[in-house]
């Protein structure tokens, strides 16, 4: 929780600032503007709340925006530790409008395979079950090339009856 707390602090804190002194600078200005001897400190006191207020809701509204732009909605970290090395080097991120149930992951120190369920945040396989990446059964070229010429054979070949 800490670590998405600090992404979303990170990710907010330029759109918050700057929307922020946007309303301020515009809410300033229109009272410089409009009142000919302001009284400065009465009239920072009497809208500061509101200022800031409505500069922080639009910050976080552009926050919301970014988020679903970047497509990181209800962003989680998973953490945990290798069955096979028992090193803390799972870290996967986790989050979107449509996250994975399950994901493949290797780890990072020994190469160990595994599935990770994301829903209960638990792994469910690990070792030799899993298969992660390639698998070295790439498509064949020569197999399917080699089918492809006897199917043409059978239809170019005329079938005795």
């Amino acid at each position: 929780a800490g670590q998405v707390a600090y992404m979303m602090t990170a990710l907010g804190a330029l759109p918050v600032i700057l929307c922020t002194a946007i309303v301020w600078s515009v809410g300033l200005f229109l009272d410089w503007e409009f009142v000919p001897q302001p009284d400065w400190g009465a009239l920072l006191t009497a809208e500061a709340i509101p200022l800031f207020g409505i500069g922080f809701v639009g910050g976080l509204l552009l926050l919301n925006q970014m988020l679903n732009f970047l497509d990181l909605q209800n962003p989680r970290i998973l953490t945990g530790t290798c069955p096979s090395c028992g090193e803390n080097s799972i870290k996967l991120f986790s989050g979107g409008a449509d996250p994975a149930d399950k994901v493949k992951y290797a780890c990072t120190s020994c190469g160990c395979k595994m599935v990770l369920d994301t829903v209960n945040n638990r792994i469910e396989s690990a070792g030799s079950s899993s298969q992660v990446g390639d698998s070295g059964d790439g498509f064949n070229w020569r197999d399917t090339w080699a089918r492809v010429k006897n199917t043409a054979t059978k239809i170019v070949t005329p079938q005795e009856a």
